[in-house]
């Protein structure tokens, strides 16, 4: 059993994803009131070592000898990945060991506005950075985030990490057939610079191509942009204006429509129909928009665990179960416990009440 790593988890987007938590739940830099995780317990901006950097690494490592390799390993989990100063480090190590497998970072994207942040995802395949208002009454209400996040900043981060990853991906496919320039004073390989300081230099001439030239080339890694919707909090024409504005600087190669997908942190708040989606799409306007299915369809991914389904409907017979109850009774990590419920609780065989210990799960009765 690992502690670090959870799944593979069924997920539509990713196919079979192995996740890894570098952070304790559930700390993170918003407290956004539709979070599955609940409410955040430590809002910070405080980059440092959650969970041992050893300990992640080797927990991958036994994963790499005794399974087959998953489609993607995704960074996600309790909390906001990219807190964890070592999220660059494991991406490095998962590379070196597994190249052949793709990386995908989920992040709210609130600390892309630091330079060190962007530079860590650089060699990831896929970022998907959250976006849910641009407008900012309704930052507040939606994602109450930490008192010295700026949204303007914010959205700046976006701007620039999509800039730098763009940038540092097409200089990557020609990296190979360059040398560096006799003024360095070096021959080292190109490939062993940092990616944003090969960016530099390459900016500054001190690369050449064996012919003379370097063409950049279009290479894999993707950016998909995240924005939940929810009813009446930040669907507004204002909203949705400012987001569509926010969405051109950005330039994502994808926006995906979400909205809940099971309770969240606070009542009173309910899920977008699709119909109010294709709304939404509709407004911004972009080619590039897709809406997120809803939870049953992950039942056709191989991921999904018919063992795990029948674990969480006998436990939650018994007697009701909040998702953390489920955590210690199956050993599972809370992420691949939520995966599972959502689409139990769309399929109509559990339902949830809202009680003074949290969100409870019980069994329909047929």
């Amino acid at each position: 059993m690992y502690k670090y790593l959870f799944g593979p988890v069924p997920s539509r987007r990713l196919g079979i994803s192995l996740g890894v938590d570098l952070v304790i739940h559930k700390i993170c830099s918003l407290d956004c009131i539709y979070c599955e995780c609940g409410k955040t317990t430590e809002l910070t901006l405080d980059r440092r070592e959650y969970v041992p950097f050893t300990e992640v690494t080797g927990e991958l490592e036994h994963y790499f000898e005794n399974h087959p390799d998953p489609d993607y390993i995704t960074f996600s989990g309790s909390g906001e990945p990219t807190l964890s100063v070592h999220i660059g480090d494991v991406i490095e190590f998962i590379k070196s060991r597994k190249p052949s497998i793709s990386v995908a970072v989920l992040t709210n994207g609130t600390l892309l506005s630091r330079p060190e942040v962007r530079r860590a995802l650089l060699k990831a395949d896929l970022v998907m950075p959250s976006l849910d208002t641009a407008w900012p009454a309704s930052f507040k209400k939606l994602n109450r985030p930490h008192k010295n996040i700026e949204l303007s900043e914010y959205i700046q981060g976006l701007v620039d990490f999509g800039r730098e990853y763009r940038e540092c991906r097409q200089y990557q496919g020609s990296r190979e057939h360059l040398e560096p320039r006799e003024r360095l004073g070096s021959r080292e390989s190109p490939g062993s610079r940092d990616p944003l300081e090969f960016q530099k230099h390459m900016d500054e001439g001190e690369y050449e191509a064996e012919n003379g030239s370097c063409e950049k080339k279009a290479v894999s890694g993707k950016i998909a942009l995240e924005i939940l919707i929810l009813p009446g909090v930040n669907d507004t024409p204002e909203d949705l204006a400012a987001l569509k504005d926010a969405c051109q600087k950005i330039k994502p190669d994808v926006i995906q429509l979400n909205t809940l997908d099971r309770p969240g942190a606070v009542s009173q708040i309910h899920a977008a129909t699709a119909d109010e989606l294709g709304q939404v799409q509709s407004f911004l306007g972009f080619d590039n928009i897709e809406i997120i299915a809803s939870a049953p369809e992950r039942k056709a991914l191989e991921s999904y665990r018919e063992d795990m389904e029948s674990a969480i409907l006998e436990t939650i017979h018994r007697r009701p179960c909040t998702v953390t109850d489920l955590v210690s009774v199956l050993g599972s990590h809370a992420n691949e416990i939520n995966k599972y419920i959502s689409t139990l609780e769309q399929e109509g065989r559990i339902t949830s009440a809202r009680q003074e210990r949290g969100i409870f799960y019980h069994s329909v009765k047929s």
